[in-house]
């Protein structure tokens, strides 16, 4: 929630995306800031350039949240199956919650509980 792309840093991603957050965030301060301080400008730009602000503003805000919830997920999966393919054990904790192939989690003890049969 703390924005300019502090999420994607925080889990290592910051130069795959990261940087577009950061700058983007900046830039988009930079037009509410040049909107809001006195200037010869006509009205209207300003008015422009502080919509396209907020606008910028909120837009990559959001993305920048759904972005760092969902990604790291979908890598894990990723991970997870590319693991199980080749035969690999398989880290405890990236187990899926909704697994159907024996797996429970205790959500009061965070204990796995795992069942596998292997042929």
């Amino acid at each position: 929630m703390l924005g300019l792309g502090v999420g994607q840093a925080i889990q290592g991603r910051w130069k795959s995306r990261g940087w577009i957050f950061t700058f983007g965030e900046l830039a988009a301060f930079g037009m509410i800031v040049a909107a809001s301080a006195e200037s010869d400008l006509d009205e209207n730009l300003v008015g422009a350039l502080g919509v396209a602000g907020w606008g910028s503003l909120l837009g990559l805000h959001v993305w920048e949240v759904a972005d760092a919830i969902v990604v790291p997920g979908r890598y894990n999966r990723r991970v997870r199956d590319l693991r199980v393919k080749a035969g690999l054990p398989v880290n405890a904790s990236s187990f899926q919650f909704d697994d159907v192939r024996g797996r429970t989690r205790d959500l009061s003890t965070g204990a796995v509980i795992e069942l596998t049969f292997r042929f």
